[in-house]
């Protein structure tokens, strides 16, 4: 188990699904659909939340090696 901040993940374009990382509630258009303001990339806001989650997953397992 890794522990991760999950602060922003479920409003934050998933980088790692093709997005460009930024943060913005209005975002989250609906519980189901996120669609970034700033470039359009839209996906299921749950996958959204997990690609973003499972990012910094990867970024704590990183830091710590």
């Amino acid at each position: 188990m890794v522990p991760v901040d999950p602060r922003n993940t479920s409003v934050t374009c998933p980088p790692g699904l093709g997005g460009c990382g930024h943060v913005d509630g209005k975002s989250l258009v609906t519980q189901a659909t996120f669609r970034c303001t700033a470039c359009g990339f839209t996906v299921n806001a749950d996958h959204a939340g997990a690609a973003n989650v499972l990012d910094r997953a990867g970024l704590v397992l990183c830091t710590a090696a």
